[in-house]
């Protein structure tokens, strides 16, 4: 099945910040669920234009902040480990943040997916000659060596990712496969939805295949 990279939309610029220390936001471990019943610290650009979708720049890594339509449409579909939390603010009090809590790394088979380290280059498709292990311990351990730290590389699924049976992976519409792949994903149906339902202020880029 095909996936989409769902990502804020940078063009609309910083929309939503962080202006003080929320341990609660900023220390929050990605794989555990948000503890508190609201988002502090978070507030409004003042010079922003409010799309469905903000753009909150470095608070991307934790999840996305999103109004209230947006979540009404997601919400009908399936999710993995995903919790809105509304946030203080009085200009966001129409938004939650998105945080993505879950991971499906643990579930992916190594032996049929075929990961490599790809290094950045506008011109052409550049990969690594790294030895890729077939296991979840080494691939982490090669994403830690080449891609953390570095702004140029990546780790990337060539042919698609490859999962093992499990019935809750069936039909999923939005989720992260964590660790080494911190992007979001969504499913081409519920992208649709989003774009019938005018939904403002992200895009899908890079589409990979999931293998259920």
């Amino acid at each position: 099945m095909k996936y989409y990279k769902f990502k804020p939309d940078a063009d609309n610029g910083f929309q939503a910040y962080c202006d003080q220390v929320s341990d609660s936001l900023l220390k929050k471990n990605l794989y555990m669920s948000y503890e508190h019943q609201l988002v502090t610290g978070v507030v409004k650009d003042d010079k922003a234009k409010l799309t469905d979708v903000l753009n909150e720049g470095t608070l991307s890594l934790k999840g996305i902040i999103v109004s209230e339509q947006f979540r009404n449409v997601v919400l009908n579909n399936k999710l993995h480990d995903i919790q809105f939390i509304p946030i203080e603010d009085e200009q966001l009090s129409n938004y939650s943040f998105m945080f993505f809590n879950g991971e499906l790394a643990s579930l992916i088979d190594y032996e049929k997916t075929c990961l490599k380290v790809q290094e950045w280059d506008p011109d052409e498709t550049v990969y690594l000659d790294v030895d890729m292990p077939k296991n979840r311990e080494g691939i982490t351990n090669v994403y830690k060596e080449y891609c953390v730290g570095s702004a140029f590389n990546s780790l990337v699924p060539i042919n698609g990712y490859y999962f093992k049976e499990d019935q809750k992976l069936i039909g999923l519409d939005f989720f992260r496969v964590g660790y080494f792949d911190l992007s979001f994903y969504i499913s081409d149906g519920l992208k649709k939805k989003l774009e019938e339902e005018g939904i403002s202020g992200w895009k899908c880029i890079n589409s990979n295949e999931f293998y259920f």
